[in-house]
């Protein structure tokens, strides 16, 4: 004869469909936070996709602003090297970042080498006080005393929407069209486990920038703007601490008198520090007959390389670091390998596509878009 199931008493249904509702609620706002609401564009899936890489998959980690990752191809040093790399960067990101960045990254990765370039630290103090480089960077940076920190020190207010992005982006619900676009992205990406373009980024259209100063001889500097020399003394004093191997860039611009030129002499600047502490400094501007590059056609603007250049920059800064700091492929998994294949397929995708539809202006179009925006959603959905 079947006993009779004891019936749950009312107060007991009560609290399991309260902590049933909670947990769903919950669930909702962790999604549409992460998923919907989140600055996931393509400078968001950029910081997503580090803390995606397997734990001591990289051999080299990229820390700097637009200029590196729009000029450094991950893709390009593994096809040709077998170097895996990550570009961990932020548009505009400024120097007081770099100690917070290498402390995540060592977290998670003993990479042979982390190179910095150094822009960030010839900003003047507008430069430095820019909130949407912080804003970026800890929108997907785990909980941590490292993110408090670094939100404690740097935040000018509003620093609880540092720790819950929620607070901040909950007024964008409305905007179904971005936030859709963006959480197609960081479901593909999710979806794979990585970042296909592995930090890279760049744009479809170019802009005629002339004809810029011949630096190969020139090794000026000046000091510093506002706070940046302390701030790069308190990074590198963190450095010698931690014993990281760290090398010093300056990325190629195209230098012109004024504002331009101050900032290549900081650089210069920052390469005599550097050395104060025992850390070498490869300023590429002084490097372009090596490199082959060429004013009208590898640049996408004064600030930045486009395809073409960022590929023969990438080779140059990759032969350098094998033959001056050792930089050997490590062995990788057979998961990792069809990974890498992948991206290096998918960036080859992308360099048909630009040799397409590149464009070339006098004065760049209001609202040029990325190559990544304009490509990416034509071709996410192969991915997914």
């Amino acid at each position: 004869m079947n006993k009779s199931k004891k019936k749950l008493s009312p107060v007991v249904r009560r609290i399991i469909g309260i902590a049933t509702l909670a947990l769903a609620c919950a669930a909702t706002l962790w999604f549409v936070e992460n998923y919907y609401l989140m600055n996931n564009d393509q400078l968001g899936l950029l910081q997503a996709g580090f803390y995606m890489e397997d734990e001591d998959s990289l051999d080299v980690v990229m820390i700097g602003a637009s200029e590196l990752y729009m000029g450094y191809v991950p893709a390009v040093a593994y096809r040709d090297y077998g170097i895996t790399s990550y570009n961990y960067c932020v548009q505009s990101g400024p120097v007081y970042l770099w100690k917070y960045q290498v402390e995540e990254i060592l977290k998670r990765q003993s990479p042979q080498l982390i190179i910095i370039e150094v822009n960030g630290a010839t900003y003047d103090q507008e430069g430095l006080d820019r909130t949407a480089p912080l804003r970026i960077v800890t929108d997907h940076m785990p909980l941590s005393m490292n993110k408090i920190n670094l939100v404690k020190e740097h935040a000018f207010e509003d620093e609880l929407s540092y720790i819950v992005p929620l607070i901040k982006y909950h007024s964008n619900w409305s905007d179904f069209r971005t936030n859709g676009k963006n959480m197609l992205g960081y479901m593909a990406i999710k979806k794979s486990g990585y970042n296909l373009t592995k930090g890279y980024m760049t744009y479809l259209y170019n802009v005629n920038p002339g004809q810029g100063m011949d630096l190969t001889e020139d090794y000026s500097s000046v000091d510093l703007y506002g706070k940046s020399e302390e701030y790069l003394r308190d990074f590198l004093e963190y450095c010698k601490e931690k014993d990281v191997n760290v090398l010093f860039i300056r990325y190629p611009h195209i230098v012109s008198p004024g504002d331009r030129y101050r900032r290549y002499q900081c650089a210069n600047r920052i390469g005599e520090i550097a050395g104060e502490y025992g850390y070498d400094f490869l300023n590429l501007d002084r490097h372009f007959d090596e490199i082959g590059l060429d004013f009208a056609t590898d640049f996408r603007d004064g600030e930045h390389l486009n395809f073409y250049g960022s590929e023969k920059t990438t080779d140059y800064l990759i032969k350098y670091c094998i033959d001056n700091y050792g930089l050997t492929a490590t062995d990788k998994s057979e998961s990792q390998t069809v990974e890498w294949a992948c991206c290096v397929g998918y960036y080859e995708k992308m360099r048909r596509f630009y040799d397409d539809n590149m464009m070339y202006y006098d004065v760049l179009p209001e609202g040029s878009p990325r190559l990544a925006d304009d490509f990416v959603t034509r071709t996410l959905l192969e991915w997914m």
